[in-house]
């Protein structure tokens, strides 16, 4: 197995009004600041409506998305599961493998990220 590269997964779990209920460390040192019951689309993406690419908001049919994050500054793969009535829980990081190497083959710098880039792993 090869360690060098270690995957930093972003963790929260979120109601279905969107509020931040619980979050792991790795989502405190990204996100300054954040703290439970802030808006996640707030927090997470500084945007005043909920993301293209969430499926709780109904703006994808699918549960796992990849999308082009300028927070990461990379292609991230995230997964949303209904975990309870009501709450979600979210999963984010860098896309690996084949989804990555299909999107880094995009020109970046010609994608205007109005949250309009989205891409279903269903679909590669």
């Amino acid at each position: 197995m090869n360690h060098s590269k270690v995957i930093h997964t972003d963790y929260y779990v979120i109601s279905d009004d969107f509020r931040l209920l619980e979050f792991n460390q790795n989502v405190k040192e990204r996100y300054k600041g954040i703290q439970r019951g802030d808006l996640c689309y707030q927090a997470t993406m500084k945007r005043d409506t909920p993301c293209p690419h969430c499926p709780i908001a109904g703006n994808s049919r699918n549960d796992c998305t990849v999308y082009y994050d300028p927070f990461y500054r990379d292609w991230v793969e995230a997964v949303f599961a209904e975990i309870d009535d009501g709450k979600y829980a979210v999963t984010c990081h860098p896309a690996q493998g084949d989804a990555l190497s299909i999107f880094q083959r995009l020109k970046i710098d010609t994608i205007p990220f109005a949250g309009n880039l989205l891409f279903s792993l269903e679909s590669l």
